[in-house]
């Protein structure tokens, strides 16, 4: 395939003869590299509990990794979006890779939680790029309907790596110590180089790249006309809140499914098996939903289905009652995790249609920096974790369903029908 302003010479299609790299190539990289950043975030939750023996601290000091990674994450995205603009996506992509192999050995090696919270922060920084490049990358190689197909075989993909990574994390944590989980990891950032640098090569085309220095100025002043729409405060805090919903319970379920109720790691893997299988269901109707009534519609409506279930979480936990109830509360919650995220990333972007690369980093630093402030700070309450974790999901989902109250209505209604944008990732979620 050529790059996409061959394709408009070509007439537009997407459908290309020939070009520097082929369709199945392209997604095999381009999902090896969409891989990395999920398998970073979920891999070694079974672990908290061991990590936190290990270092002897507590929960909220285990939970701070995973904050770190994300606001690694979403700082470093506004960064790369800049720089791929201006030295290309190949050069900048191998770079970060060996940085993200090299704080991903020292995650491995940390001799205590605070060099961790360093390493995991440089990990979300660097990784930052794969995921960038990854969506940046497959627009200059297609366009039209092949783009389309490009971004669907990478979400189908990505969505593996949620249940792959814990469940491969508990398998290597029975085996030996946490630790091993990011050599693992390290070893698939070697790979992903390996890769790249063998079949990736520039997709930018030179005469469209700008200075990172104009574009990181172009990039605030569509920042500072995006946080004056109302409408798009609005959504992007409901998104937040409800993004903070999954990260608290990404973080807190090791602690009060481990050492709350006895399950082994394994048991854990698996549970997050189910969490992933759940939001596949949930992408299902979400899409089947949100053509008909709106996404505006279907969001709302899963703030309604996660509310009742986050209240009924926290009674369970203190009423003592088998897992298997507390599980179906929490599956309850996921389900309806997945028809939010996906409509409210919808009405962020189609409310901004002319500012979409911008829109799409504040809506992902919505995501990332609300959750991942949120899951330490209620772990410190002092409180029996199980009961801090459904509780803080309570609160969350309240102030998000507030939040959705005034949500404006999606634009780009076509024939009664609402053209729902490709979204090829949706950042942070209850994988």
């Amino acid at each position: 395939m050529v790059d996409a302003s061959a394709t408009r010479q070509a007439g537009g299609t997407g459908d290309v003869p020939e070009g520097r790299i082929g369709f199945r190539r392209a997604v095999l990289v381009l999902g090896v590299l969409s891989w990395l950043g999920p398998f970073s975030l979920d891999a070694y939750t079974p672990a908290f509990p061991a990590i936190a023996d290990d270092y002897r601290t507590d929960a909220a000091a285990v939970q701070l990794t995973l904050t770190a990674l994300v606001v690694g994450l979403a700082v470093g995205q506004l960064v790369c979006g800049a720089l791929t603009d201006a030295y290309g996506r190949r050069r900048p992509l191998l770079w970060s890779l060996v940085a993200y192999a090299l704080a991903t050995a020292g995650c491995a090696i940390a001799p205590d939680v605070w060099t961790l919270t360093a390493a995991r922060f440089a990990q979300g920084a660097t990784v930052a790029m794969a995921m960038v490049v990854g969506r940046a990358a497959a627009r200059d190689l297609f366009e039209g309907r092949t783009l389309a197909r490009c971004y669907s075989a990478i979400s189908a993909v990505t969505a593996i790596a949620p249940a792959v990574g814990p469940l491969v994390g508990s398998q290597l944590l029975l085996a030996g110590s946490w630790r091993w989980i990011f050599v693992a990891v390290t070893g698939m950032a070697v790979g992903a180089l390996v890769l790249s640098a063998l079949l990736l090569p520039e997709t930018a085309p030179p005469r469209e790249r700008v200075r990172a220095g104009a574009q990181l100025r172009e990039s605030l002043a569509a920042f500072g006309g995006l946080l004056r729409s109302a409408g798009f405060r609005r959504t992007a805090l409901t998104l937040g809140l409800s993004s903070a919903v999954g990260l608290t319970y990404v973080a807190g379920a090791p602690f009060l499914l481990q050492e709350g109720f006895g399950l082994t790691p394994s048991q854990f893997g698996l549970v997050f098996v189910g969490n992933a299988l759940t939001l596949v269901v949930a992408a299902t109707i979400s899409s089947r939903l949100s053509g008909r009534v709106g996404p505006r519609a279907v969001a709302r409506a899963g703030l309604a289905l996660q509310l009742p279930a986050t209240v009924l979480s926290p009674v369970l936990v203190l009423a003592h009652v088998p897992v298997g109830f507390v599980l179906g509360a929490l599956a309850a919650m996921v389900l309806a995790h997945g028809l939010v995220q996906p409509n409210l990333l919808t009405l962020g972007m189609q409310s901004e249609p002319d500012r979409a690369g911008s829109a799409s980093a504040l809506l992902g630093i919505a995501q990332f920096v609300l959750g991942g402030i949120a899951a330490p700070l209620i772990a410190t309450l002092g409180i029996d974790i199980g009961v801090a974790m459904t509780g803080g999901m309570v609160a969350l989902c309240a102030a998000a369903c507030l939040a959705a109250v005034r949500l404006p209505g999606a634009r780009g209604r076509r024939n009664g029908r609402v053209a729902v944008p490709i979204l090829p990732g949706h950042g942070p979620t209850v994988h």
